[in-house]
């Protein structure tokens, strides 16, 4: 599977901006052609941030995750995900390595939001359910979208999404195939402010 995980590492660093400003750091998708996919090269960039705010975690103060304003993300990048149909052991091994990657997240000391604009379904909300707050534009179209792919969520969303609207407000909201906007998310618990267009991303 080596071969695999070779496949993005050309591209530039940029999938994920990583800034620090004081005591907040911002993590910003930055892939909006490829729907702000997760793919090997996102996840790498992530681990490696994640290194550092674990080992300066009590200087930090805030994680800020954000995607563009068409689009939070999509959950695993495309092309990764066709791979992964191929070939099962290395689907187990991504979902693995996402999953790592989302538990090290929640585990953080300190608190993370995630600001919500535009597209945010499958690992993209998966993504956000792993954020102790997540804030929401009017324009964000919030939605699962496992079940088009006739699969479930792996990235945690079973566990999570209950623990924010309830069993079943989990499983109307998965197997209904919901689309949410921000006000509906707000009201229903899966998002925790609602705000206008541009006031999501504290940029």
């Amino acid at each position: 599977s080596m071969t695999h995980l070779a496949i993005h590492s050309h591209e530039s660093a940029d999938v994920v901006r990583v800034t620090r400003n004081d005591r907040v750091v911002t993590w910003e998708l930055n892939r909006p052609e490829r729907d702000n996919g997760l793919d090997i090269y996102t996840l790498q960039v992530m681990e490696s941030s994640l290194r550092e705010l674990e080992r300066d975690a009590e200087q930090l103060a805030c994680l800020l995750v954000l995607g563009q304003p068409a689009v939070f993300s999509t959950g695993l990048d495309a092309e990764l995900v066709k791979t992964c149909f191929g070939d099962a052991a290395f689907f187990r091994e991504v979902v693995d390595r996402l999953n790592a990657v989302l538990d090290r997240v929640e585990a953080l000391p300190f608190l993370s939001v995630a600001c919500v604009e535009g597209i945010c379904r499958l690992g993209g909300l998966e993504l956000a359910l792993v954020c102790d707050m997540i804030v929401a534009s009017e324009g964000a179209v919030i939605s699962d979208g496992h079940l088009d792919y006739d699969a479930m969520p792996g990235g945690g969303e079973t566990r999570r999404l209950p623990a924010r609207i309830g069993y079943s407000g989990a499983l109307r909201f998965i197997l209904q195939k919901e689309i949410l906007g921000a006000t509906e998310a707000y009201k229903r618990g899966l998002v925790d402010e609602a705000v206008p267009n541009g006031q999501a991303p504290v940029r």
